[in-house]
């Protein structure tokens, strides 16, 4: 039997994915194959190398600054968003210029954590989702078959959720979020001859696209509680 976990997107809310890591290790879940969407993407290269501490390391300690340059973290609290206001503009003069608020750190986290050598050696297959611009083709991509350094490429690709994030280049094709194809990939898992998934639908803006099978074993993971908001900004 062939089993799949999905992760879907959700910016900040992809710390649920990891509480879920956490579940599936206390009850020794194995995987054939690992698929992601945005934030879920990134989760998931972390899972296919076994690295749950570096994953949990990360959101317990992360701050704005370690995702985007020039960032702000947004809250309803007032006292904090005046606190900061003199990050504003900077930070929008940084989106103005770049279409979209800078990345650049979050890309250096993700060339960190994703070490190619690991990622191929895995007996799971890691595939992750994203929507090549203007044309919105999306493409379902197979990370163990790119070359090395394409790898972390292709991983912030499937992460830039347009309009709020650049828009991402990659060769002469340029790609957006995958989260405007199919924020929970339930379908490429079956593509991919999964008799068993397991989904984890972060309930983020996005399309998520109806199984095009009755006949796997599909079970949705969600959150009972409110996971607040979207963007990938964290409180310090």
């Amino acid at each position: 039997m062939k089993r799949a976990l999905v992760l879907g997107g959700g910016g900040a809310k992809g710390a649920y994915e990891c509480g879920v890591w956490r579940y599936l290790k206390e009850k020794n879940q194995k995987f054939d194959v690992v698929i992601g969407t945005s934030i879920g993407a990134l989760t998931a290269a972390l899972f296919v190398q076994g690295k749950y501490n570096e994953c949990y390391h990360l959101w317990d300690n992360i701050s704005v600054d370690q995702v985007l340059s020039n960032g702000v973290n947004l809250d309803f609290n007032l006292d904090l968003l005046m606190s900061q206001k003199e990050r504003f503009l900077p930070m929008l003069q940084t989106a103005i210029k770049k279409k979209g608020m800078d990345t650049a750190p979050l890309f250096n986290i993700i060339k960190e954590l994703a070490d190619p050598k690991k990622i191929k050696r895995s007996k799971m297959d890691l595939f992750v989702i994203t929507v090549e611009v203007p044309n919105l083709m999306p493409y379902q991509i197979d990370i163990k078959s790119l070359l090395d350094e394409e790898i972390a490429d292709y991983l912030m690709a499937s992460a830039s959720c347009f309009p709020a994030f650049p828009i991402k280049q990659i060769g002469e094709k340029k790609y957006v979020d995958g989260g405007f194809f199919d924020n929970v990939p339930i379908n490429t898992a079956i593509e991919q001859k999964a008799d068993e998934i397991i989904a984890v639908n972060l309930k983020a803006p996005g399309i998520i696209r109806k199984p095009r099978s009755n006949d796997k074993h599909i079970t949705m993971i969600e959150s009972y509680w409110n996971l607040g908001i979207h963007l990938i900004l964290i409180r310090n």
